[in-house]
């Protein structure tokens, strides 16, 4: 938000004339603080999930003999198979990103290098740890409806999925603090050489974990349509 202390931030809310009533209502009475701020944020980040995915159907249907028949969209295509097969297995992705999991990682919390830089401008979590075996080290993000969240990295750097496994493929940069799983077995940088047909298979894996009834939900549409 632009706000360098907690203090700035509970006084511009207290300013605002639509906020008591919220407060009342979600504490029993109008004051605004700190705790009951960081209270109602953690609350509606944590009712941002997704369970209505293809991927998830897949899976509902792979693991509940009894629903193969009548989870509808279950099926993927022998492309998103294979990406999901190179995703999970060959390229070890799941590994950091847990798709499995509703909020996008078992983990939540877990930073990592991922070498796009020799030397970051932006030093990341070393920022607030003050450790520099931090920096560059930025929040693992859920993948689920990747798809409508570009530009992707933490600087937005690349435009489409497409330069993204680019850079895993042949843009992952020495580092000192570079994550173990991206180094090859002397210590640098991995090149994992994606051939095209395997990034367009697992980019069409990435497309089946998108959840349009996510995006479409009223619950987190205009947020100043109060009932």
């Amino acid at each position: 938000m632009g706000i360098k202390d907690a203090e700035s931030l509970k006084q511009k809310i207290s300013a605002q004339s639509y906020y008591p009533e919220l407060f009342s209502k979600a504490f029993g009475d109008s004051e605004v603080t700190t705790d009951r701020i960081s209270m109602a944020i953690v609350s509606f980040i944590g009712s941002i999930s997704t369970f209505n995915t293809r991927f998830d159907k897949y899976n509902m249907a792979k693991f509940n003999s009894f629903a193969d028949d009548t989870i509808k969209g279950a099926d993927l295509t022998p492309l998103e198979l294979e990406g999901m097969m190179l995703f999970q297995e060959k390229y070890d992705c799941n590994s950091c990103h847990q798709v499995q999991s509703p909020n996008g990682y078992i983990f939540a919390g877990t930073f990592a290098n991922i070498g796009l830089e020799k030397n970051y401008t932006d030093p990341g979590l070393s920022t607030v740890t003050g450790n520099p075996q931090d920096n560059g080290k930025f929040k693992i993000p859920s993948l689920r409806n990747v798809s409508y969240t570009a530009p992707y990295m933490h600087d937005g750097r690349f435009e489409t999925l497409d330069e993204v496994i680019e850079h895993y493929s042949l843009g992952i940069e020495d580092n000192e603090n570079l994550d173990s799983k991206l180094q090859d077995g002397t210590g640098h940088a991995r090149s994992m050489n994606i051939s095209e047909h395997e990034k367009q298979a697992i980019i069409a894996f990435l497309h089946t974990l998108d959840d349009d009834t996510l995006i479409k939900s009223q619950a987190f549409s205009n947020p100043f349509k109060i009932k």
